[in-house]
């Protein structure tokens, strides 16, 4: 079930927004009134002015974390608006119309490359809504069963299963697994944001609350990972094709910095060759959305964490980086008898 605010249609028509929101439309509105009909282009505003209110409203009166700021806002975020157009009494071509003036507003912000956060999600033609993010509302809550076990998250970096080049992908997979990190701040790795002497990597702080740093440390098993940093970075990243300068960790043969849709496709096509991918429906565009993506393996990890390891709950959402503990403890799940024999064996 979608979780969100209970907000009605009528609780976002006051367009009250913040100057950087307003800045960005007026550019947006430029644009668009020179390359679209009047009527056309009234549109589109419309549309994308209705995203911006639900989001600053979200921002304000959610128990969740929204950004305030459109650029801020990532994938999960437009993810959960698409849910609460879906839930909406408007006419399913009205529903079409707001949320298709939200994709062509973030592919004009990644053309004119407007903040940095921009990522290739949300461009209209990798906007597919895959991995279930919807029904999860952002991935970020443990009521959905979409995650994976360990023994599962494992066969994706099985050699039958992983694509190539394998080195670098199974070194990715991993990375997601044990940090935690969304397949979007794996992107964003740098050669120098990493510690392999100790197992720490220095990330954007995606997911900022207030007072907190716009970067923060997740940290993995060096025994684990170091083996294949080393084959990765001392040798075999060196001759993938003609970006092997680049100082993001993970490139291809053709970008020197991985997209995070390039990661969550690899983490599909992984999951497909060991027979655990399934379709569970289609987008709006009609094209296919896919049980497991990247940002599954991140959903799966805090799970494990929190359900299988004894690692303290507050370290947990270090490694995370919820910025309130009520979200990680989303992920635990009820264990009545384990919390019997846990408080009573206190006093054995």
């Amino acid at each position: 079930m979608f979780e969100r605010t209970e907000l009605n249609e009528s609780d976002v028509v006051d367009y009250d927004l913040n100057d950087e929101n307003k800045d960005l439309l007026e550019d947006f509105a430029f644009e668009v009134y020179q390359q679209q009909s009047k009527i056309s282009a009234e549109r589109y505003l419309s549309g994308v002015e209705r995203y911006v209110a639900w989001l600053e409203l979200m921002a304000t009166e959610s128990d969740r974390e929204y950004p305030s700021d459109l650029l801020e806002a990532d994938e999960g975020d437009v993810y959960d608006y698409f849910g609460w157009l879906s839930n909406s009494d408007w006419a399913i071509n009205t529903r079409k119309s707001y949320f298709t003036a939200v994709q062509r507003l973030y592919r004009w912000a990644e053309q004119t490359g407007r903040g940095d956060n921009i990522t290739e999600p949300h461009s209209i033609d990798d906007f597919t809504f895959e991995a279930g993010e919807l029904a999860e509302s952002k991935g970020e809550t443990g009521e959905s069963d979409k995650y994976l076990s360990r023994s599962e998250v494992q066969q994706l970096w099985h050699p039958d299963n992983i694509p190539s080049p394998r080195v670098r992908n199974e070194l990715a997979f991993k990375l997601l697994w044990y940090t935690t990190m969304r397949t979007r701040a794996l992107a964003e790795v740098k050669l120098e944001n990493i510690d392999r002497e100790d197992g720490r990597i220095v990330i954007p702080n995606l997911k900022p609350g207030n007072n907190e740093p716009p970067f923060r440390e997740v940290v993995y098993p060096v025994e684990r990972v170091e083996p294949l940093m080393q084959e990765w970075i001392d040798r075999k990243r060196g001759v993938l094709g003609p970006y092997s300068d680049s100082e993001y960790l993970l490139l291809t043969h053709q970008s020197p910095e991985m997209r995070p849709s390039h990661i969550s496709r690899l983490v599909k096509d992984a999951a497909r060759n060991a027979g655990i991918n399934e379709i569970e429906g289609k987008d709006m565009g009609g094209k296919k959305r896919w049980k497991i993506t990247g940002h599954t393996i991140r959903h799966s990890a805090i799970t494990y964490y929190a359900n299988q390891t004894d690692v303290p709950i507050h370290f947990i959402q270090r490694q995370a980086g919820h910025s309130k503990i009520e979200t990680t403890l989303d992920y635990v799940h009820d264990d009545e008898e384990a919390f019997r024999r846990e408080i009573q064996s206190v006093w054995q």
